[in-house]
């Protein structure tokens, strides 16, 4: 077997391990039985985002000069700290802790096994066959977090909230010894050993200089922080609020859950066909155009139907993430390929904070309805912008 099928072998047994948190769920719950207010953990997913902000940029520089498994490997263990602590948590300090830990290893495991990913395939010159392989790999992804919440679900009714936490150990030790036994590829050896641990300031310093410079990458980077923002720090997150006004109970909120995860699966087997349609500017429109609508449908339809609108953004948005993730790594260099991920995620805990804020400001003002309404419209707003880009381009193309 060789190296390229042995690295996605692993990859595809890294993603199904490092899947497998039961602990999810029950997260929020568990806080609030160990005394938590819904205040504090607002405050908890501030720190977080300040945290992944200070950690992105600095992480990805070093799985570019440190070699990428062994940043990856150190990210999953700070992980599985991040749930061990959370066992131990009864206070806003010691849930502090556990959000620190939850944000350094988030920072050095993002976008270290795309890249990896990345390099493997074009290696073999089987880069184009990246989007479709990740689309394969966040299928997988969805289906065993999927299958962890259902499962989740029954543990913690059974035999309570922390023995989740117990269970969501247990996958990543599993995956550091997959990842231990990557083939690191020859670019990234070469860049480990050129590269000195003092030229850590230069490297990052070229990669947010080549970030801002290059206006293709850094139009890709907007785009796919508005899009993370409005998906992953909102949609995923705030969406269960609206539900009750649209007559659904509650014991049903894990059968939308589970929906919400079988459509983000399916997503990434559509990426490949949105990334060609992406090329056309009325396609370019309509597939930004769809979710913006929908997004402001899900907050003005008060009936239970109106849970579909949230679906359908979903699902094209986590596709889009599977396609710009595909277009920073395409205008990335080799050396500074994690460097730039972690611009990317920079970004876009930047753009969720003031995302956050917002719909947090019109939610008080207004109501979550509205909130909800302006995540629309952000996307619409992101048409209109993007379509002037395109037309400058046009303009400078012809003269």
């Amino acid at each position: 077997m060789n190296k390229l099928k042995v690295n996605l072998t692993l990859i595809y047994g890294i993603t199904i391990f490092q899947s497998l948190i039961f602990a999810y769920v029950i997260e929020r719950v568990f806080a609030e039985l160990r005394g938590l207010t819904v205040l504090d953990m607002q405050y908890l997913l501030i720190l977080y985002s300040v945290f992944s902000i200070v950690f992105e940029i600095p992480a990805g520089v070093l799985a570019d000069i440190w070699k990428k498994k062994y940043t990856l490997a150190l990210g999953l263990a700070i992980c599985f700290f991040e749930f061990f602590v959370s066992i131990f948590s009864h206070s806003f300090p010691m849930f502090g802790l556990a959000y620190f830990a939850a944000a350094l290893g988030g920072s050095l495991r993002s976008g270290t096994l795309e890249s990896f990913l990345y390099q493997t395939l074009k290696e073999e010159n089987k880069e184009n066959s990246y989007v479709q392989i990740s689309g394969r790999l966040k299928f997988v992804k969805y289906t065993v977090s999927g299958i962890a919440a259902i499962i989740g679900g029954f543990v913690a009714d059974r035999f309570g909230y922390e023995m989740n936490y117990w269970l969501s150990l247990f996958g990543y030790p599993i995956a550091i010894v997959l990842i231990l036994n990557l083939h690191e590829q020859k670019i990234g050896i070469s860049a480990a050993k050129k590269v000195e641990w003092t030229s850590m300031l230069p490297l990052l310093k070229t990669g947010l200089e080549l970030s801002w410079k290059n206006p293709q990458l850094k139009n890709v980077l907007f785009v796919s922080a508005i899009i993370g923002a409005v998906l992953y720090s909102q949609l995923h997150e705030m969406s269960m609020l609206v539900y009750p006004d649209q007559g659904i109970s509650v014991k049903y909120f894990g059968l939308i859950s589970l929906g919400i995860t079988v459509i983000s699966a399916f997503s990434g087997f559509f990426a490949e066909k949105i990334k060609e349609m992406l090329k056309k500017p009325f396609f370019y429109i309509l597939i930004f155009l769809i979710p913006g609508l929908s997004i402001i449908l899900f907050g003005t339809v008060l009936e239970w139907w109106g849970v579909l609108f949230l679906m359908i953004a979903i699902g094209i948005l986590e596709a889009l993430t599977v396609v710009y993730t595909g277009f920073i790594l395409d205008e990335s260099p080799d050396e500074l390929r994690v460097t730039i991920s972690s611009v990317s995620s920079f970004f876009n805990n930047v753009v969720s904070i003031v995302v956050g804020l917002l719909f947090g400001y019109y939610s008080k003002l207004f109501s979550i309805h509205v909130s909800f309404q302006m995540l629309g419209i952000i996307l619409l707003i992101l048409i209109l912008v993007q379509s002037i880009v395109y037309l400058k381009k046009r303009i400078m193309i012809r003269s």
